[in-house]
């Protein structure tokens, strides 16, 4: 009986460390460099993927790119600072960040 107390609570010590990483995640960061020197600056934070990148800067009018993005801006994870990524990281702040 003691035995299964004390698995209860390591599992649910277990959760709540799983839920307060999983939401510690959950924020985006906006980023900005001036290429080449790549001097990145951190410009703000939004809680989704999606209100992060709508608070980028577009072009607009008449040019046509893929996705209007103005370069040298980019919205990370929080997880990812593009000024200590290495490896697997450094690749994607690549792919997200250079437009």
């Amino acid at each position: 009986m003691m035995q299964l107390r004390r698995a209860s609570v390591i599992a649910m010590l277990c959760l709540l460390a799983w839920a307060a990483t999983a939401s510690a995640e959950s924020d985006w960061v906006k980023w900005r460099h001036d290429n080449p020197r790549r001097n990145w600056e951190r410009v703000g934070a939004w809680p989704t993927s999606k209100e992060c990148d709508d608070s980028l800067p577009r072009f607009g009018g008449f040019v046509d790119l893929l996705d209007n993005r103005v370069p040298g801006w980019c919205s990370l994870p929080e997880r990812l600072d593009p000024r200590t990524a290495d490896g697997r990281d450094a690749t994607i702040v690549w792919a997200y960040c250079d437009h």
